[in-house]
């Protein structure tokens, strides 16, 4: 199933949820459509329900998904209808997988670069080089997720896997070799690298350059409307702490035109930028859009649900700050904002 470690969604990792599938084949049996042995197949939503598609998957990218039947004709389905994909993965993804959800994820980078040796289908390529780009950004190992990311876009600028780029939403200072290489990035003819390179500068004495190259990235017409999306959203972050209510209303109505799987980041930031303007309530309700809806992302759903217990908490909802808080350490046990959850569970009552 071609999904995202730890959500039930229509990209990223597999999770092969073995109801779900036969549920699936019995829909594709009553549809007469039944796959041969070594198929691929695609299932993807009708306005009517759920189909499949069974062959070789010849091309997948964020527009469209393309099979080859074994009478040799192609179909082409829209990549946003698929569902799920089911094909022989090679064993050591299988094994990827597994550890991933396991959170052994040195050991699952270990086992995508092995069946990235193996593989020689070129979008389930792009499925394995994502999942490296994901254990990375788990390892906190930013230049190599970086650095894979970029090879991902250039094998194929119109991936379904841009779900994965391994941009700083939280206000961190990165490390000095992070930034050194970051400099790189944004002075880069690459868009997506100029925009990961003045993501990871934002919070260096290289804020201007940075901002400077977001501007830019927004306002390119001749980009797609998901990197001006993500480079507009970026350069919130310099106006987190200082936006007003209609500046705030501005960026919820931008955030809706962005793919739902780009969104995570910045809904963290409009909860931020609610809790700064005084709105505990509602900046809870957009923080937690984050843990809910992308519980892959850990550690900024770690983040999110950290701030809206405190927000929750200064609005007299002890209870459910609390209850949030046991979530954290149950959810995102390694994380540093789990850590800080726990100190705050063994502080003594007032």
């Amino acid at each position: 199933m071609d999904q995202t470690p730890g959500r039930e969604e229509t990209s990223g990792l597999p999770f092969r949820g073995v109801t779900c599938r036969l549920v699936l084949a019995a829909l594709g049996l009553l549809l007469g459509q039944t796959a041969g042995a070594g198929d691929d197949v695609v299932h993807y939503r009708t306005d009517g329900g759920m189909r499949q598609l069974a062959g070789e998957i010849v091309r997948y990218n964020r527009r469209e998904i393309v099979v080859r039947t074994s009478g040799g004709r192609e179909t082409t389905v829209a990549a946003d209808r698929v569902a799920e994909i089911d094909s022989a993965w090679h064993p050591a993804e299988r094994e990827a997988d597994a550890l991933f959800q396991q959170r052994r994820f040195d050991e699952a980078l270990d086992r995508y670069r092995a069946a990235l040796g193996a593989e020689r289908r070129r979008w389930v390529q792009q499925r394995l080089v994502a999942g490296t780009v994901r254990c990375y950004q788990r390892l906190d190992q930013v230049v190599p997720a970086v650095q894979s990311f970029l090879a991902l876009v250039r094998d194929d600028p119109q991936t379904p896997y841009f779900d994965a780029i391994p941009l700083c939403w939280l206000p961190v200072q990165p490390a000095p070799t992070v930034e050194r290489e970051a400099q790189a990035w944004l002075g880069s003819d690459e868009p997506a690298a100029q925009l990961l390179g003045a993501s990871w500068l934002l919070a260096t004495r290289e804020r201007p350059a940075a901002a400077a190259g977001l501007a830019r990235l927004a306002a390119a017409p001749a980009l797609n409307a998901q990197l001006r999306g993500l480079a507009a959203a970026q350069a919130w972050r310099t106006r987190v702490a200082t936006a007003g209510p209609e500046e705030v209303a501005r960026w919820q109505s931008a955030v809706a035109s962005l793919p739902r799987e780009l969104q995570a980041g910045p809904y963290f930031l409009i909860g931020q930028a609610l809790a700064r303007g005084g709105q505990p309530d509602q900046a809870a309700l957009a923080l937690l859009r984050v843990p809910i809806l992308y519980p892959d992302q850990s550690q900024l759903a770690a983040e999110a649900l950290l701030a809206a217990a405190g927000q929750l908490k200064s609005a007299g909802h002890a209870a459910e700050a609390e209850a949030l808080l046991r979530e954290l350490v149950a959810r995102h046990a390694d994380t540093t904002a789990a850590d800080q959850a726990r100190a705050q569970l063994e502080r003594p009552a007032p």
